[in-house]
């Protein structure tokens, strides 16, 4: 029984220490409008990789990259995107940050009260034990299903906001040894990881 209670006690340890450190690991973001079409983006931290994204108004991606290093200032030139409203989004570890701005005739403008923070669930998997958090604003909910090779649902659950952080633990351990998708929900946000046992 001892040995079960630390055994608990270290699994959540890790996992307080896993969320803590993937969310000190956000890069700080920048965006201004330098000169008429040109656009300066500036991000800090102790970054992982970091997947900056520039899409259209129905959501198609114009452009994808993925970035890594400590610091980082690029500048962009709009010039040859036609008028409308587009977003850049920034994807870390934990979070996706959509940064609305308008390309009007001579001139880019930048929504920042429009500024939208999605907190991505964070999954640990250790010992058939599958540790979801999330980080919730408030109302938000996180739908946690778990599906097998067919396709058949298996656990279905819709965690909501009691507290700033949403938290579930699944126990794979009477499952048949394989591979099952879990799927995570939240807001108009889907997020896909593989369980293998």
């Amino acid at each position: 029984m001892k040995n079960l209670i630390r055994k608990s006690l270290l699994i959540a340890t890790i996992f307080v220490t896993t969320i803590t450190m993937a969310k000190s690991n956000d890069p700080s973001i920048k965006v201004d409008v330098v000169n008429s079409k040109f656009v300066q983006f500036t991000m800090e931290g102790n970054l992982n990789i970091v997947e900056l994204s520039v899409k259209d108004e129905s959501g198609f991606v114009l452009h994808s990259e993925k970035l890594q290093d400590s610091k980082l200032s690029r500048k962009f030139d709009l010039e040859s995107l036609p008028n409308g409203h587009y977003s850049l989004e920034v994807e870390s570890l934990t979070k996706i940050k959509r940064i609305p701005f308008v390309v009007l005739k001579h001139t880019v403008e930048i929504s920042k009260e429009k500024e939208v923070v999605y907190y991505k669930p964070v999954v640990v998997t250790k010992d058939k034990l599958v540790s979801i958090s999330q980080f919730a604003k408030t109302d938000e909910s996180l739908e946690i299903s778990v599906y097998d090779l067919n396709n058949d649902l298996l656990y279905n659950e819709i965690l909501k906001e009691e507290s700033n952080i949403l938290k579930r633990r699944l126990s794979f351990k009477n499952l048949l040894p394989g591979n099952y998708k879990l799927v995570l929900r939240t807001g108009n946000k889907n997020f896909y990881e593989t369980i293998s046992i």
